[in-house]
């Protein structure tokens, strides 16, 4: 009995002892490694500033740098959605079950953007590099576009000879936004005492395109890297074209990617950040969800089985897809009618292949394929058109029980919850939220993410074997 006293309190002084060390502070330039067993910290209190009502007084940026210095170095998660069109982030600390949007720019007072985003531009004029906002009001030079579709293109090698290649402006892209990131954090946090981790997603399903994952990790590392490696890495409007330019692409063709166990940044399938998103939303149901998420360069289809939220079980991803067909061909197209046929064929075909996969089961389970949810988000749902022709294409996408009873179709806009904006922009969170799904979802703690089952873990159910002349002809077996 004394012994087993003595071991107790041994283990507790262990325990204590571990619990007072002051945190490390890694050497500079070494990889933060995510530690899945540190302690999630405690909320962030609201004086740290991540509810700020109002950007640009001075008084109270002063209030939120001195009151932002936590006891020990905060994990804040960087949720970022780079669009074709525009870039969303939302910030969230580790453990915390609000987030924050982040906005680098003054709102944009126009039809073209929403002020929750940033324009993905970049415009090189008289040598100077623009970004976001700055790229977008100016007129001289070339204003580059679109750079996510044109990493999508087939290419020899991940960086081309063109120091104006997409590679090399998405990578000066992502060291200017992480930039205004690194800048907002140090000013709620303090510099050094937080430790930042990205979640990025690239237009590819759970079965990864590695070629594609592996060109992005290529870009996100060698801007991560500058930016909050390098004492002298920021990125602003007006920097200078030509040395930032072949600094990148040379660092682009040289750099190696760390390991998935060292490095504080990962890029994954945006089929299943919505997901995420959806699984936190008190207003989900239990059913099947066939997921779009239409961009204006791409679109991403998913059919799942979404549990009860208290129910434990996964999340069954049957079959997801990531097109090339997004707003911007609409918008070129005098009559667009053909591409919402293309983009309903699609998510017939998607919601088919995983009823597929359950076709052979018991008759109960199959029942529960009348009942369909459509979940739409991304700036592309916005159209009338598009909108319409999911909401008359009842039959179409439940077509094996046409007019059948008991059938269920219904199509809502995800819009994601839990999410603080600062000043005027937080108003506009009602309106255009459901732009947010990717970023929101990209925001939670990858510990923390529902488990899913992809598309791959989940094989068909093989047909029943056909009675001929005996009735059972396993019996010998």
């Amino acid at each position: 009995m004394i012994v087993r006293i003595k071991i107790k309190l041994a283990k507790l002084w262990g325990l204590l002892r571990r619990r007072s060390r002051p945190a490390e502070t890694p050497v500079k330039g070494q990889a933060v490694t995510l530690d899945a067993q540190e302690a999630l910290p405690s909320a962030l209190d609201q004086s740290a500033g991540v509810n700020v009502r109002a950007q640009g007084d001075a008084g109270e940026s002063e209030s939120r740098r001195a009151s932002a210095v936590p006891s020990s170095r905060a994990r804040v998660i960087i949720g970022l959605d780079f669009g074709t069109h525009s870039t969303k982030v939302v910030l969230r600390r580790r453990g915390d079950t609000r987030a924050r949007l982040f906005t680098p720019d003054i709102a944009i007072a126009c039809e073209q953007y929403s002020p929750l985003v940033t324009p993905s531009l970049v415009r090189i004029d008289q040598n100077r590099l623009y970004f976001g906002t700055s790229a977008h009001r100016q007129e001289g030079g070339n204003c580059f576009r679109s750079l996510k579709v044109q990493l999508l293109t087939q290419t020899t090698e991940l960086v081309t000879a063109d120091e104006y290649s997409p590679d090399v402006l998405v990578c000066c892209y992502f060291s200017w936004i992480l930039s205004q990131i690194k800048k907002e954090l140090d000013l709620c946090y303090g510099s050094g005492n937080y430790r930042p981790l990205l979640n990025t997603a690239a237009p590819m399903a759970q079965i990864e395109n590695q070629l594609l994952k592996e060109r992005y990790l290529r870009i996100v590392n060698v801007a991560w890297e500058r930016v909050f490696v390098q004492s002298n890495g920021m990125v602003e409007d007006g920097h200078e074209c030509g040395p930032l330019m072949s600094e990148l692409a040379r660092a682009l063709k040289e750099a190696t990617v760390p390991s998935r166990d060292v490095r504080a940044f990962d890029v994954l399938p945006e089929t299943i950040a919505p997901l995420v998103s959806l699984a936190r939303d008190p207003r989900m149901r239990e059913g099947k969800h066939l997921v779009m998420d239409m961009g204006a360069g791409t679109t991403e289809f998913s059919i799942n089985n979404v549990p009860a939220r208290k129910d434990g079980r996964p999340i069954l991803c049957f079959h997801d897809q990531s097109v090339l067909l997004g707003n911007e061909r609409f918008e070129a197209e005098v009559d667009p009618s053909a591409l919402v046929d293309e983009l309903l064929r699609i998510a017939v075909e998607t919601w088919h292949i995983g009823f597929e996969k359950e076709r052979h089961i018991s008759l109960a389970s199959k029942e529960k394929w009348k009942a369909l949810t459509v979940v739409l988000t991304g700036g592309g749902t916005r159209r009338d058109d598009v909108r319409r022709g999911i909401q008359r294409h009842r039959e179409r996408m439940l077509y094996p029980w046409q007019g059948a009873a008991g059938t269920s179709y219904e199509v809502i806009t995800h819009q994601p919850t839990e999410i603080d904006a600062d000043g005027p922009t937080g108003g506009q969170l009602q309106l255009d939220g459901f732009l947010l799904a990717v970023a929101h979802g990209l925001s939670y703690d990858r510990q923390t993410w529902p488990v899913v089952f992809n598309p791959d873990e989940l094989a068909a159910v093989p047909e029943l074997p056909t009675v001929t002349k005996d009735c059972d002809p396993w019996r010998d077996v």
